[in-house]
């Protein structure tokens, strides 16, 4: 599964999670669970509305949460232009109003506190979502971003390019280390050295001095 969506609306930040991830994001991967070619394109205010896979992973309220907010995070997208709770739930075998099935796995999906209220109204409501968000979450920057994932049989990978800017930065961070480490103990051996030479010094001055000193008196009196 791949999805390629584009949050431009800077106001709606407060939809990301603790990962970072917008609400499109989540929702690719929710949608992942049950359908690994289950792909979710960008939109415009004259697209048709999101619809859901009639499957236990779009046919609940969470589902139908993640998709107002990825529709409403969308630039030019007005509040409206998705569908009611009631005509997402239309298309449903099997609606879930309360949360998600107990049959999902949700590891690895990291599910932001907002998308588990369940709409007080017909539809969901972005002021009203937005009073449930974590206020520790994630905070981001103003700017939008484009964000790639591929899903093959269920496992998930990031191609975004902050993952590999953080390995990178992980591994400058261990060699720095290690590098700082090696001239340290460099350092500490060479003071280490330079004390032990001084304390042998002292020793043979204090055990040959006296020797010396009567060697030299006893070739200096062959001069008189």
């Amino acid at each position: 599964m791949t999805s390629n969506v584009y949050c431009g609306y800077s106001g709606s930040n407060w939809e990301l999670n603790s990962s970072g991830q917008d609400a499109c994001q989540v929702y690719a991967q929710l949608q992942g669970q049950c359908n690994s070619s289950f792909v979710i394109s960008p939109v415009t205010s004259s697209s048709l509305p999101y619809t859901p896979p009639n499957n236990a992973c779009g046919c609940n309220v969470v589902a139908y949460n993640l998709m107002a907010g990825c529709a409403w995070c969308q630039n030019n997208i007005l509040n409206g232009w998705w569908l009611s709770e009631a005509q997402w739930e239309a298309t449903c075998t099997t609606y879930n109003p309360s949360g998600l099935p107990n049959t999902l796995s949700m590891i690895g999906i990291n599910i932001p506190s907002w998308a588990f209220q369940i709409p007080t109204g017909t539809a969901w409501n972005p002021a009203e979502a937005s009073s449930a968000a974590a206020p520790n979450g994630f905070t981001p920057s103003t700017t939008g971003r484009w964000a790639t994932y591929t899903y093959t049989d269920n496992s998930y990978d990031n191609h975004g390019e902050g993952t590999a800017i953080g390995r990178a930065f992980s591994v400058a961070m261990i060699v720095s280390i290690i590098l700082w480490c090696l001239i340290g103990l460099s350092i500490l051996c060479c003071i280490a050295g330079c004390i032990a030479h001084c304390q042998r010094q002292t020793r043979r001055k204090r055990l040959y001095g006296p020797m010396n000193a009567y060697y030299l008196a006893q070739n200096a009196g062959l001069y008189y």
